[in-house]
């Protein structure tokens, strides 16, 4: 679980538009995460199932590499100063949140969560974005466990995702229409 709380403590950090840069860069650096990752990466050597499906983009294949947490710990350092010297208090420039989203999806399979389980970690989470991405493969476990009627409860679990536009603030995204869809199929078939 000290993988899944590293990955989720990151993802928060990264993703809080309120957070300066500046205020991420010093909580990353108190918080001793420089040593954490050697030991992540480590325990990370131990994976034998590796999400084929998942190895495109987000650097995923990283994850053969032996010092995968390490090099992304580095590369956000780097990107948080960068962004600090241009003067760029809030855009977090070259950050990229799926690079952890997949690393939990692994973690689901590696530490062998219940759908309870995965569901904690997923409301963890504070990200709407990387939420969905997580309960997809919720939904995807519960499908090839075939638990069609318990399905209907972790849908409903699903945030209601709305658009970050100042304009259109309240209004749900189109994400929220596929998770409509989704809960009329799961109900159809129970």
């Amino acid at each position: 679980m000290k993988e899944i709380n590293y990955c989720i403590e990151i993802l928060n950090l990264f993703e809080n538009d309120e957070y300066s840069n500046l205020f991420v860069l010093k909580e990353i650096t108190s918080r001793n995460y420089s040593e954490l990752v050697i030991h992540l990466d480590k325990i990370k050597l131990e994976d034998n199932n590796i999400i084929e499906k998942e190895i495109y983009g987000s650097d995923y294949i990283g994850y053969f590499d032996n010092t995968w947490y390490q090099n992304k710990y580095k590369k956000y350092i780097d990107l948080l100063q960068k962004n600090i010297a241009e003067g760029e208090e809030h855009r977090r420039y070259g950050y990229y949140f799926l690079d952890y989203i997949h690393r939990l999806k692994q973690l689901f399979i590696n530490e062998k969560l219940d759908e309870k389980q995965m569901l904690e970690v997923i409301l963890k989470v504070d990200s709407d974005i990387g939420q969905k991405h997580l309960f997809i493969s919720l939904l995807e476990y519960m499908k090839e466990l075939e638990k069609w009627s318990d399905m209907e409860y972790y849908i409903e679990q699903m945030p209601v995702y709305k658009v970050n536009s100042y304009r259109k603030k309240d209004e749900p995204t189109s994400a929220f229409g596929y998770q409509i869809r989704i809960y009329e199929y799961i109900t159809m078939l129970t």
